[in-house]
Protein backbone atom coordinates (compact mmCIF):
# COMPACT_ATOMS: atom_id res chain seq x y z
CA UNK A 1 0.00 0.00 0.00
CA UNK A 2 1.38 3.96 -1.04
CA UNK A 3 -0.64 6.34 0.54
CA UNK A 4 2.33 8.94 0.50
CA UNK A 5 0.94 12.25 -0.78
CA UNK A 6 3.70 14.10 -1.15
CA UNK A 7 7.84 13.34 0.17
CA UNK A 8 10.11 16.25 1.14
CA UNK A 9 13.51 14.32 0.13
CA UNK A 10 14.80 15.01 -3.35
CA UNK A 11 16.61 11.60 -3.74
CA UNK A 12 18.70 11.32 -6.85
CA UNK A 13 18.26 7.58 -7.39
CA UNK A 14 14.33 8.02 -6.85
CA UNK A 15 12.68 8.01 -10.50
CA UNK A 16 9.73 9.63 -9.60
CA UNK A 17 8.24 13.09 -10.44
CA UNK A 18 10.77 14.67 -7.82
CA UNK A 19 7.59 17.69 -7.46
CA UNK A 20 4.76 15.30 -7.02
CA UNK A 21 2.06 16.05 -4.73
CA UNK A 22 -1.49 14.63 -4.47
CA UNK A 23 -4.26 17.41 -3.92
CA UNK A 24 -5.36 17.05 -0.48
CA UNK A 25 -8.87 16.58 -1.71
CA UNK A 26 -8.30 13.27 -2.79
CA UNK A 27 -7.05 11.65 1.18
CA UNK A 28 -10.23 10.76 1.77
CA UNK A 29 -11.29 8.85 -1.09
CA UNK A 30 -8.43 6.91 -0.92
CA UNK A 31 -8.45 5.96 2.67
CA UNK A 32 -12.08 4.38 2.17
CA UNK A 33 -10.33 2.45 -1.29
CA UNK A 34 -7.81 1.27 0.68
CA UNK A 35 -9.90 -0.06 3.63
CA UNK A 36 -12.42 -1.21 1.71
CA UNK A 37 -9.46 -3.14 -0.22
CA UNK A 38 -8.13 -4.56 3.19
CA UNK A 39 -11.30 -5.64 4.27
CA UNK A 40 -11.73 -7.16 1.49
CA UNK A 41 -8.67 -9.70 1.78
CA UNK A 42 -8.06 -12.72 2.60
CA UNK A 43 -6.84 -13.44 6.23
CA UNK A 44 -3.63 -15.09 5.08
CA UNK A 45 -2.59 -11.90 2.75
CA UNK A 46 0.36 -9.84 3.46
CA UNK A 47 -0.14 -6.13 3.70
CA UNK A 48 2.60 -3.70 3.68
CA UNK A 49 2.35 0.48 3.77
CA UNK A 50 5.06 1.78 2.10
CA UNK A 51 6.58 4.73 -0.30
CA UNK A 52 7.74 6.14 -3.53
CA UNK A 53 5.71 8.90 -2.08
CA UNK A 54 6.64 9.50 1.93
CA UNK A 55 3.88 7.13 3.55
CA UNK A 56 4.02 9.50 6.68
CA UNK A 57 2.76 12.75 4.36
CA UNK A 58 -0.93 11.19 4.63
CA UNK A 59 -2.65 12.98 7.38
CA UNK A 60 -5.09 10.30 8.05
CA UNK A 61 -2.29 6.91 7.93
CA UNK A 62 -3.51 6.31 10.53
CA UNK A 63 -6.96 4.76 9.44
CA UNK A 64 -5.19 2.39 7.26
CA UNK A 65 -3.44 1.15 9.91
CA UNK A 66 -6.40 1.10 12.38
CA UNK A 67 -7.92 -0.84 9.50
CA UNK A 68 -5.58 -3.68 10.10
CA UNK A 69 -5.27 -3.74 13.04
CA UNK A 70 -8.66 -4.41 14.06
CA UNK A 71 -8.95 -7.27 11.18
CA UNK A 72 -6.01 -8.52 12.68
CA UNK A 73 -3.20 -8.24 10.17
CA UNK A 74 0.59 -7.71 11.20
CA UNK A 75 0.83 -4.37 9.49
CA UNK A 76 4.86 -2.98 8.36
CA UNK A 77 5.62 0.07 7.64
CA UNK A 78 8.26 1.14 5.80
CA UNK A 79 8.97 5.42 5.97
CA UNK A 80 12.25 8.13 6.16
CA UNK A 81 11.61 9.10 9.28
CA UNK A 82 11.59 12.48 9.00
CA UNK A 83 8.11 13.10 9.48
CA UNK A 84 7.95 10.73 12.43
CA UNK A 85 8.04 13.52 15.39
CA UNK A 86 6.97 13.15 18.51
CA UNK A 87 3.96 15.69 17.32
CA UNK A 88 3.39 13.60 14.76
CA UNK A 89 2.72 10.41 16.77
CA UNK A 90 0.68 12.54 19.09
CA UNK A 91 -2.00 12.95 15.95
CA UNK A 92 -1.84 9.64 15.09
CA UNK A 93 -1.34 7.63 18.17
CA UNK A 94 -2.26 4.41 15.37
CA UNK A 95 1.06 4.66 15.11
CA UNK A 96 1.35 2.34 18.13
CA UNK A 97 -0.49 -0.61 16.32
CA UNK A 98 2.12 -1.45 13.54
CA UNK A 99 4.11 -4.46 13.58
CA UNK A 100 7.47 -3.11 12.66
CA UNK A 101 8.54 0.40 11.78
CA UNK A 102 11.64 0.17 9.08
CA UNK A 103 13.47 3.22 8.58
CA UNK A 104 15.06 3.68 5.09
CA UNK A 105 18.77 4.89 5.98
CA UNK A 106 20.11 7.56 3.05
CA UNK A 107 23.63 7.93 4.81
CA UNK A 108 25.35 7.41 7.97
CA UNK A 109 25.78 11.54 8.78
CA UNK A 110 24.75 14.55 8.32
CA UNK A 111 26.74 14.63 4.86
CA UNK A 112 26.22 11.26 3.17
CA UNK A 113 22.79 11.99 4.29
CA UNK A 114 22.62 15.49 2.37
CA UNK A 115 24.35 14.14 -0.57
CA UNK A 116 21.40 11.85 -1.35
CA UNK A 117 18.01 13.89 0.21
CA UNK A 118 19.36 17.38 -0.71
CA UNK A 119 17.95 18.72 3.01
CA UNK A 120 20.59 20.40 5.08
CA UNK A 121 19.36 18.68 8.35
CA UNK A 122 18.04 15.19 7.43
CA UNK A 123 20.43 13.57 9.07
CA UNK A 124 19.83 15.08 12.58
CA UNK A 125 15.90 15.05 11.78
CA UNK A 126 15.84 11.32 11.52
CA UNK A 127 18.38 10.65 14.39
CA UNK A 128 16.15 12.44 16.72
CA UNK A 129 13.29 11.17 15.66
CA UNK A 130 14.53 7.79 16.14
CA UNK A 131 15.71 8.21 19.35
CA UNK A 132 12.29 9.73 20.68
CA UNK A 133 10.27 7.37 18.87
CA UNK A 134 12.58 3.81 20.59
CA UNK A 135 11.94 6.01 24.44
CA UNK A 136 7.98 6.56 23.97
CA UNK A 137 8.03 2.67 22.20
CA UNK A 138 9.77 1.08 24.95
CA UNK A 139 6.69 2.75 27.07
CA UNK A 140 3.62 2.42 24.83
CA UNK A 141 4.55 -0.71 23.19
CA UNK A 142 7.32 -2.58 23.50
CA UNK A 143 6.66 -5.41 20.82
CA UNK A 144 6.60 -2.74 18.15
CA UNK A 145 10.23 -4.17 15.92
CA UNK A 146 12.17 -1.12 14.99
CA UNK A 147 14.77 -1.21 12.67
CA UNK A 148 16.36 0.18 9.74
CA UNK A 149 17.10 -0.85 6.32
CA UNK A 150 20.89 0.13 4.21
CA UNK A 151 21.07 -0.12 0.74
CA UNK A 152 24.88 -1.66 0.12
CA UNK A 153 25.94 -0.27 -3.46
CA UNK A 154 29.30 -0.72 -4.55
CA UNK A 155 30.34 3.41 -3.60
CA UNK A 156 28.72 2.70 -0.12
CA UNK A 157 29.59 -0.85 1.10
CA UNK A 158 32.84 0.59 2.99
CA UNK A 159 30.00 2.98 5.23
CA UNK A 160 28.48 -0.11 6.72
CA UNK A 161 31.08 -0.29 10.19
CA UNK A 162 29.64 3.67 9.92
CA UNK A 163 25.65 2.84 9.84
CA UNK A 164 26.56 0.19 12.66
CA UNK A 165 28.36 3.10 14.68
CA UNK A 166 24.96 5.33 13.93
CA UNK A 167 22.78 2.27 15.40
CA UNK A 168 25.41 2.14 18.25
CA UNK A 169 25.29 6.10 18.85
CA UNK A 170 21.44 5.52 19.06
CA UNK A 171 20.59 2.71 20.99
CA UNK A 172 22.84 4.44 23.67
CA UNK A 173 20.71 7.07 23.84
CA UNK A 174 17.54 4.93 24.29
CA UNK A 175 17.77 4.52 28.50
CA UNK A 176 14.67 2.94 29.21
CA UNK A 177 15.08 -0.21 26.99
CA UNK A 178 15.45 -1.76 23.17
CA UNK A 179 17.15 0.44 20.58
CA UNK A 180 17.04 -0.38 17.24
CA UNK A 181 15.85 -4.26 16.94
CA UNK A 182 16.68 -4.56 13.58
CA UNK A 183 18.91 -4.07 9.95
CA UNK A 184 18.32 -4.92 6.99
CA UNK A 185 20.86 -4.74 4.23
Amino acid sequence: IFPGVSCMFYCGFCGRNQNAKYDSSVIDDGINRINNMISECEKDTKISISGGLEPLTNPKLGKIIKKGSDLSFKLPLITNGYSLTENYIKKNPEIWLLDSLRVSLYGHDEESYKNITRLEKSYKIVKKNMINFLKSRNTINRNLKVGFNFIILPENYKNLKDVLSLIREINSEVDNGDGINFLTL
